[in-house]
């Protein structure tokens, strides 16, 4: 038994494949269509857009985490912040 169910894991490949392509599969689509209304597919496709354009930015900015936050990417925290 999974603890996820489809449409939650159909979600989950959707931002991955945004992540890796730039583009939702038609199989992971198919998926979110009979799950999701048109409203709520605008807005998942959104929602990941905007996460990843926040995710660019405080990386290319690096923006340090908050003090005492595990699971620094590559095992070390940013050595200085730099202002953009």
């Amino acid at each position: 038994m999974s603890l996820y169910s489809e449409s939650d894991r159909a979600v989950i490949r959707m931002a991955d494949e945004l992540m890796d392509n730039s583009e939702v599969s038609s199989k992971t689509w198919d998926t979110l269509q009979k799950a999701f209304p048109n409203e709520e597919l605008v807005e998942l496709l959104l929602v990941a857009g905007f996460w990843r354009m926040i995710a660019g930015y405080l990386k290319t900015s690096k923006v340090p985490l908050d003090a005492g936050v595990a699971g620094w990417p590559e095992g070390r925290a940013p050595t200085s912040f730099t202002k953009v």
